[in-house]
């Protein structure tokens, strides 16, 4: 479960408390390309900065969701809504326990301004937050990770380590009341939804993480395409040229630990590499659950 221990993180229980406000969503930031690593390599193995994807008009079709290269132009929400109809693979439901926060979108969100990230990610990335989609627990990832131009294989395979896809699920328990929400008491639950966000942490993440499967989703790109284009400015300042853009793999063991390539993060990466090789959720929805 997610156990974020991000270092000088400035955490906040909801949004909009004690923290300035950014606004979204944003206007789109481009038309959208698909960029799969060659034949063989790992899903996130990265590309290099200079990689600028395949021609125009070039780009595999079906789930072929793939990671776009640093700097490249992000899809739009509605964009990607429209692609992920297209992809059969993600149509039958095999979480039909996660129907009601898979349809919940909320009316507004107003997201704090996240703190040890760059201008840029809070300018171009936090603003994008809006959990603007419903459909089935398959489409709600393969709709975040084309918004955030990842490869959705990732983004299943880390909601499979985090919650086997139940958008119900809560974990890390405190003592401590100040880290109670929703009227909880101690012991109380600090991490919420599909791929576990840890409110302490991750600010203006609850209630929506709990309501909202597609809200979880997308904040969670959010984060994670923020580290791939280097912007999380305190591992620069504590972890210097190690930790440069085009990292997928570590930006989603840093997620976990708040660290950077740790021991933690290593064996977290582990996990999520065993859902990669196996793809357990393709024969979920074939299951009676």
């Amino acid at each position: 479960m997610l156990l974020v221990s991000v270092l000088l993180a400035a955490g906040c229980t909801s949004a909009g408390e004690g923290s300035p406000q950014v606004q979204g969503p944003s206007a789109s930031q481009g038309p959208p390309e698909d960029h799969r690593p060659p034949e063989g390599q790992r899903p996130w193995e990265g590309h290099e900065p200079d990689d600028h994807g395949p021609p125009e008009g070039q780009g595999p079709g079906g789930s072929d969701f793939g990671t776009l290269p640093v700097g490249a132009h992000l899809p739009s929400g509605q964009k990607c809504a429209a692609r992920v109809q297209h992809d059969q693979a993600d149509q039958e439901e095999p979480r039909p326990e996660n129907t009601s926060a898979n349809q919940f979108v909320a009316d507004r969100v107003s997201m704090p301004v996240w703190k040890d990230f760059t201008e840029q990610a809070n300018e171009q990335f936090v603003s994008r937050i809006d959990g603007k989609f419903t459909g089935t627990t398959g489409e709600i990832l393969t709709w975040g990770a084309c918004k955030w131009g990842l490869d959705a294989d990732v983004i299943k395979a880390v909601a499979t380590q985090e919650s086997d896809w139940r958008q119900s699920t809560v974990s890390d328990e405190s003592n401590n009341p100040q880290d109670c929400v929703g009227g909880a008491r101690p012991p109380c639950p600090t991490s919420f939804g599909i791929l576990q966000l840890k409110h302490t942490y991750l600010p203006g993440s609850y209630p929506l993480s709990q309501q909202s499967t597609a809200f979880n989703v997308d904040y969670y790109g959010a984060r994670i395409r923020a580290c791939y284009e280097g912007w999380v400015t305190y591992l620069h300042d504590n972890y210097g040229e190690d930790y440069r853009p085009a990292d997928l793999r570590d930006c989603v063991g840093w997620h976990w630990s708040g660290h950077w390539k740790d021991a933690g993060a290593q064996r977290y990466i582990q996990r999520v590499d065993h859902y990669l090789d196996t793809k357990p959720w393709q024969d979920w929805a074939h299951q009676d659950h």
